[in-house]
């Protein structure tokens, strides 16, 4: 469902298809462009998870910015001052320069 959702993912050279999501087991990293508005994967994992019969838990969210390192400390300092960011929901961790991200047994993140 997320793959085939009106968001855009990044692009990945010599893809067709942009990457939007990967699934392991109860794991699922999601991959949105500056384009894509958080409410339409907040609607796609809704109807996603009645019919899986599973919970969303935001409390593990996590986001890694990538991009201009200016657009990550605008978002981080707006993120910090008023716990929101356009469409994204509150009091979610945002993984700052250098500190490392697990998923999946990997360590991710900006310059670790």
């Amino acid at each position: 469902m997320i793959r085939k959702s009106d968001t855009q993912g990044i692009s990945i050279p010599r893809y067709r298809d942009a990457l939007k999501a990967t699934l392991f087991a109860d794991n699922t990293t999601v991959y949105l462009s500056l384009e894509d508005d958080f409410v339409i994967l907040q609607r796609t994992l809704d109807v996603w998870c009645v019919a899986a019969k599973v919970q969303f838990n935001l409390k593990k969210m996590k986001i890694i910015l990538i991009g201009a390192k200016q657009f990550q400390e605008q978002m981080i300092e707006s993120y910090k001052d008023t716990s929101r960011w356009e469409n994204y929901p509150c009091n979610v961790h945002i993984a700052e320069e250098g500190e490392p991200v697990h998923i999946l047994g990997a360590w991710f993140g900006n310059r670790i």
